[in-house]
């Protein structure tokens, strides 16, 4: 019993020694929200990025973690692999970029495109990377930096809206009102309401009749609990999202 007494108070006095590193923590990043990608002046843009690797037919894409540097003036972007289980170094990879895109499609979150010049002693002339950031923001800020493009809508503009409805069409907002609003009606008193599934065949069939419907078909009347139950509902709602 005292060894269990000892354990759990040793428990405990860790737990508080971590709450209050996190808080020194919190309030250090607070009070200095200095973006870390600029911190080296040398540097236009410096971090962590992913780069894709070949394709390979056993283990199909692999991704290396890099620690890229960019400078804007001669247009050399320097990348560094860096092997966490070893916290060994090796030899870096440089080119002249040429060329920066940004896709907006959900398989490309994060995702950007570089083409330049390989500078490397085993320079192969003119290469592509397809490399990925830590968050949206990171992104951003690689792809500005890089003087990349981004498509005419993308997802930062999507980010910015000022609505819900300017990010669905009428149909979609329309379903998703009708859905929120009868679950706040009679669900929110059910136990799990968002955590336990509906049934897969009732959800798939109230998102066909909702927003692709056949000709001559009605909406779905969300109203009556017996049809729709309120798990299906929100099940649906996961879904659409």
């Amino acid at each position: 019993m005292t060894d269990l007494k000892s354990r759990v108070q040793k428990t405990r006095d860790n737990f508080s020694a971590t709450i209050e590193q996190y808080e020194s923590l919190k309030k250090k990043m607070e009070s200095s929200p200095q973006d870390p990608g600029l911190l080296n002046k040398m540097y236009t843009r410096q971090g962590y990025l992913f780069v894709q690797g070949k394709k390979n037919l056993k283990l199909g894409t692999g991704w290396t973690k890099y620690y890229c540097q960019y400078q804007a003036k001669t247009k050399t972007l320097t990348m560094i692999p860096y092997n966490q289980l070893t916290g060994k170094i090796t030899s870096a990879e440089s080119l002249r970029v040429t060329g920066c895109i940004c896709r907006d499609d959900i398989s490309e979150k994060f995702r950007f495109s570089v083409t330049g010049e390989d500078l490397t002693e085993a320079g192969t002339g003119m290469v592509t990377h397809t490399m990925q950031g830590l968050s949206e923001y990171e992104r951003k800020n690689w792809v500005e930096a890089l003087g990349g493009t981004w498509p005419a809508v993308n997802t930062l503009q999507r980010i910015r809206a000022d609505s819900v409805e300017e990010n669905l069409n009428s149909c979609a907002f329309t379903f998703l009102k009708d859905c929120l609003c009868e679950l706040e009606a009679r669900g929110l008193t059910d136990q799990g309401l968002y955590r336990v599934g509906g049934v897969v065949s009732k959800v798939k069939k109230l998102l066909n009749q909702a927003l692709d419907p056949q000709p001559g078909e009605d909406s779905p009347d969300m109203s009556d609990p017996k049809q729709w139950e309120s798990k299906t509902l929100a099940s649906a709602v996961k879904q659409y999202f």
